[in-house]
């Protein structure tokens, strides 16, 4: 199989909507890896807080806290799981959007005429609450390792809040720089 186009790269050729069609469905295999990736993201992220939370349970004696610089070295590994699980997480979104853009690009080029292909000419950069609602569960779930870790305060919900803050921030501009990308190669 071959990324390149028939060598007559008409529609009318014989052989270029067969060649429209293998490339779809490499792409849309590509959609689907990400889909997957952004699940495993979630869950490996979520499983890295709870084997610190562990780690913290296994330095510490039974029934005590963390003491000296350990709760802040741990807090510190819990952050950095979060920010790379949620850059990771709105990472994946915007390759999902490129790859959804391609797809949609190479369907339009092959005859439709029983719309069999409408839904992947939708627009590619829909479902953008799933690293919103990602990175929502990260913050909540990190807010809860750092009580686990003896930051009982109530400003423990502030670091969560402002690096959830933060995130969505950097991801909505990447997408809106991607976005803006679509637009001036127009």
């Amino acid at each position: 199989m071959t990324n390149k186009p028939p060598a007559i790269t008409t529609p009318s050729s014989p052989n270029y909507d067969d060649w429209c069609r293998t490339i779809f469905d490499a792409a849309h295999h590509d959609i689907w890896w990400v889909k997957k990736q952004q699940m495993n993201a979630g869950n490996w992220t979520l499983l890295l807080l709870g084997a610190l939370v562990g780690v913290g349970q296994l330095i510490s004696s039974p029934g005590n806290t963390l003491s000296g610089k350990q709760p802040y070295l741990l807090g510190l590994a819990a952050l950095l799981v979060v920010g790379l699980g949620s850059y990771y997480a709105w990472d994946l979104h915007l390759t999902l959007v490129r790859s959804r853009r391609r797809a949609k690009q190479i369907v339009e080029l092959v005859d439709d005429p029983s719309g069999i292909f409408k839904e992947s000419k939708r627009d590619p950069k829909r479902h953008v609450g799933f690293p919103i609602v990602i990175t929502s569960v990260f913050g909540v779930a990190w807010a809860i390792t750092l009580w686990l870790f003896s930051f009982r305060d109530s400003s423990v919900w502030l670091p969560p809040v402002a690096g959830w803050i933060m995130v969505n921030v950097w991801g909505w501009w990447r997408r809106s720089r991607l976005l803006a990308e679509k637009t001036s190669s127009k």
